[in-house]
Order: structure tokens, then sequence, then C-alpha cells
């Protein structure tokens, strides 16, 4: 909703130096509104328009009253989400019973998800200087929404390791492997350090976080440009 991306673009701006750089999309607005329950949801926008009115007036009030400067033409938000609710209502489920009656029936149900694990996590493994240049365009790492470079780092198998306990998977698939040819030397991190002592575990906590010590794997290519024949055994080399 606009009222979010306004939200948003207020919120951020406040922030000055301590921006946290999103897409302004509005997604951080939609979630907080999920947490604190007075969110706007399809089954709202849906169902009776008179209730929908007065949540979404709610809302935006709610908005207005924390930053003051926000700006937003109620009314006409209104007529373009009862335009939008009329476009969406056939292709509405209650998706819980639609995917099990599919499951049901032996049919294969692919879920794919827009954001990374830990994608909100700001991780101290990125490259530097030279190196993170040539990952950024050799690899075409450029933000779809925000056109900003993104930070790269090297593989971190800690992250790999703890992500794959949460999220469950038995695969992973690296992509890109090509537009490392060209270095002599890769480095996959292996472990963290905490107060020069390994930690078996990820850190809950970003000033933990922030302390840890990446000690990462060399893997020496000598400029070879044989990436597509890495393995993850790599990774017995000595740490770094």
């Amino acid at each position: 909703m606009s009222v979010g991306t306004e939200y948003r673009y207020v919120m951020e701006a406040e922030k000055g130096k301590n921006s946290l750089g999103t897409t302004k999309k509005g997604i951080g607005p939609t979630y907080s509104s999920k947490a604190t329950r007075n969110g706007l949801r399809i089954g709202d926008l849906l169902g009776d328009s008179a209730m929908f009115e007065e949540k979404f007036r709610t809302l935006a009030a709610n908005y207005k009253r924390m930053f003051p400067t926000l700006e937003v033409d109620i009314d006409a938000e209104l007529a373009r989400y009862r335009e939008y609710a009329e476009k969406i209502r056939p292709m509405v489920r209650d998706t819980v019973s639609y995917l099990h009656k599919a499951i049901g029936e032996g049919k294969k149900v692919l879920v794919e998800g827009a954001n990374a694990a830990m994608l909100d996590i700001d991780f101290e493994n990125r490259f530097v200087k030279e190196t993170g240049r040539l990952l950024q365009e050799r690899g075409h790492e450029v933000g779809v929404t925000t056109k900003r470079v993104r930070r790269c780092g090297w593989l971190d198998l800690v992250v790999v390791r703890y992500t794959a306990m949460v999220n469950g998977y038995t695969s992973l698939c690296l992509t890109k492997m090509d537009i490392l040819d060209t270095l002599k030397e890769i480095k996959i991190g292996v472990a963290y350090k905490l107060n020069g002592k390994k930690i078996e575990y990820f850190p809950s906590s970003m000033a933990e976080l922030s302390s840890v010590e990446l000690n990462t794997s060399a893997w020496d290519k000598a400029g070879n440009p044989s990436s597509a024949q890495m393995r993850l055994n790599v990774v017995s080399a000595p740490a770094t």
C-alpha cells in the first residue's frame, strides 16, 4: 500500500546516516503491522468494504501520529483498492486447504521465496577493494529495485550449516562459480571465533555477531579456469 511505502520513506529519512538502506516498498511496515495485529489482509480487502475502510483509516491515522509529515490521500487510496479487490477476487483461495488437497492428489508443490535465509543480518565477511569490485562487476551484483551495488562475501559455511538446521534443506545449488575463475585464491568461511575461541553456535545478537572473527580455508587456484570442478572438500585446506 502507498501509505506503507510513504511511511517507510519518512522513517528512513529520519534515521539519516543510520538508515537501513531498504527498498522502501513498504515491506517492513507490513511485517510490523502483522506483529501488532493492526494490519490489513487480503481477507479484509475482499470482505466487508465498510470494515476495510475503517481499518485502513485507523492504520493511516496511526502512521500519521508517529510521523506528522506523512502525506496520504486516503480517499484516493481506498478507491484504488476497491478496483484491486475486484481484479484479484477470482484468484484468491485459502492456500492451506488448496495445497493440502493438491498434495493429497499426489501433485508436486514448488514453494519459492524472494529472499534468502539470513538476508536481514549484516555479516562481516564481505570482500574488500579489488576482489569485491570484481565479483560485483563480473557477477552483475546490482539490486533490481534499488539499483545499488550489492555487498558480497565469501561462501560462509557457518551460515550454510545454521540455515540447513533451520530450513531443513538437503541440497544446495552454487551459482556464478565461473566468475571466480580470474581469482588466484578463493576463500571459504569455515568457523567463527569469539574472543579468540572457536564457537559452535551461530550468534543470536548483533553485538556478538559483529565481534566474531571469520576463519577461512584458502583454495589456491593460481588463475586456473576450472571452478566448475570445485568441490566443497576444499575446506580441508589449512584455515587462515
